[in-house]
């Protein structure tokens, strides 16, 4: 009978502390690599770059104004997209891209394209456009191939920002995350996982478990002596 009562005690000894790391850690099943795919769109505007001219300004089709300034030899029309939000797979990829830069509120693919159809980065070309509201925006290029984002230089004047496109894909007009190394409580720790609510059901079965145990163990040596 104590076999018996010892192996059950045991086994919810045993089961109480896989729960514990269980509640404790809590695996990301979240892929990290899937990569946007984008269609075309009734608010893309696809502008001709008149030869000689280096300078483009235009206005999207929802009303967004765009000056584009050093466009490159070679180039004969410039793509502006905007992703709307209705594209959520997206915007997910793009958030977390950018979860380590802030949150995204506008997100552009803009490209060049020459005579033959083929696409040419902007890289170094000079971009303005309307700035949404946010207290402290700044300007990500994300990479389509494997999500890589990069801080452009940017400023804002007079409700519009301006910056030096790289060779990224996309273009982010993002809220830059606030500096929480000062606040109590935000210093960098990991967030939280699992559920912590009803950890000390399984914290005082594991006590009641060790404490009956240890009584077994010690009857069973004051037993022995008699």
């Amino acid at each position: 009978m104590k076999k018996i009562l010892s192996a059950i005690l045991t086994l919810i000894l045993i089961c109480s502390c896989s729960a514990v790391c269980f509640a404790a850690e809590v695996p990301d099943t979240e892929s990290q690599n899937v990569y946007a795919k984008y269609v075309g769109s009734e608010s893309t505007a696809e502008v001709p770059v008149p030869d000689g001219e280096d300078k483009i300004v235009t206005e999207l089709p929802d009303g967004t104004d765009v000056t584009v300034d050093d466009v490159p030899t070679g180039a004969k029309a410039i793509v502006i997209r905007p992703i709307p939000k209705t594209e959520t797979e997206a915007h997910k990829w793009f958030a977390e891209c950018l979860k380590d830069k802030g949150k995204p509120l506008a997100v552009y693919e803009i490209y060049f394209l020459k005579a033959d159809g083929s696409r040419l980065s902007v890289n170094g070309a000079k971009i303005t456009i309307d700035c949404p509201k946010a207290d402290n925006p700044i300007v990500c290029s994300i990479l389509a191939t494997d999500g890589k984002t990069n801080v452009l230089s940017s400023e804002v004047k007079d409700g519009k920002i301006i910056f030096t496109a790289d060779g990224g894909t996309y273009f982010s007009i993002t809220e830059k995350k606030a500096d929480n190394t000062n606040i109590p409580g935000t210093n960098g720790d990991a967030p939280q996982t699992g559920d912590n609510s009803h950890m000390w059901l399984w914290w005082l079965l594991l006590v009641v478990s060790i404490a009956a145990m240890l009584g077994i163990w010690g009857y069973g040596k004051r037993k022995k002596k008699v």
